[in-house]
């Protein structure tokens, strides 16, 4: 096996230094500070006091200034970032990161989103696993689906979507509308109860806007789209 340039058998430990995983689980010292962990951890690894990042790293996942900080006084979300510091303190060139934003809440995802994006524009491979496909498609520029452990889909992220031609769309109204399905393209009513329509229709003769400016029209109020 070739990792980076480094056969396993040949080269094994630069092999494996080549690769850093961010577990899903948090483990770091909660007796430890963000910056005194990172100098422990680039130490184990070799990296010379003069060759270290600790600050350009802690910049990176923004926690600058938690840099002093012991670590059990972190979120949850800072916790995440500086398992993701601590893979970095070698500079690997292949970051795993197992579920990374998995029991976050909606801010803290998207600044792990933007972490993320920073360390792979500048020139980190990530490889990401994720339930979420709306973080897939906006993280990934390949995706690969698993099921029961088979890999059954392999693509440019582009290339995955463009295959994904029906969309389910469920929105909440203030009233039932009356809905005739032959008046838009492909559009058909799953269900149509009080106060909740669930359509599907095919993304490429039909867009979303039409549909909700086809309901508005009957005077129909929506509250949300899913």
């Amino acid at each position: 096996m070739n990792v980076w340039g480094f056969y396993l058998d040949k080269n094994p430990r630069q092999a494996i230094a080549s690769i850093r995983i961010v577990p899903q689980e948090v483990n770091v010292d909660s007796f430890f500070r963000p910056r005194y962990l990172l100098e422990v951890q680039a130490g184990l690894y070799g990296v010379k006091k003069k060759d270290r990042i600790t600050d350009t790293i802690l910049k990176l996942v923004s926690l600058e200034n938690q840099a002093n900080s012991y670590s059990r006084s972190l979120s949850g979300g800072m916790k995440r970032r500086l398992m993701v510091a601590k893979a970095m303190v070698h500079q690997p060139p292949i970051v795993i990161l197992d579920e990374p934003t998995a029991g976050v809440d909606v801010e803290l995802r998207k600044k792990m989103w933007d972490n993320v994006k920073s360390l792979n524009e500048k020139g980190v491979t990530i490889i990401l696993t994720t339930h979420y496909l709306e973080e897939a498609e906006k993280m990934c520029d390949r995706i690969g689906i698993l099921s029961q452990g088979e890999l059954v889909a392999l693509d440019t992220t582009k290339n995955l979507l463009d295959k994904i031609q029906t969309k389910i769309v469920n929105f909440i109204t203030d009233k039932n509308p009356n809905i005739n399905e032959n008046t838009l393209k492909s559009l058909k009513v799953i269900y149509n109860k009080e106060n909740e329509i669930c359509v599907s229709y095919e993304k490429n003769k039909t867009n979303v806007e039409e549909i909700i400016n086809f309901i508005r029209n009957k005077n129909v109020e929506t509250s949300w789209a899913i």
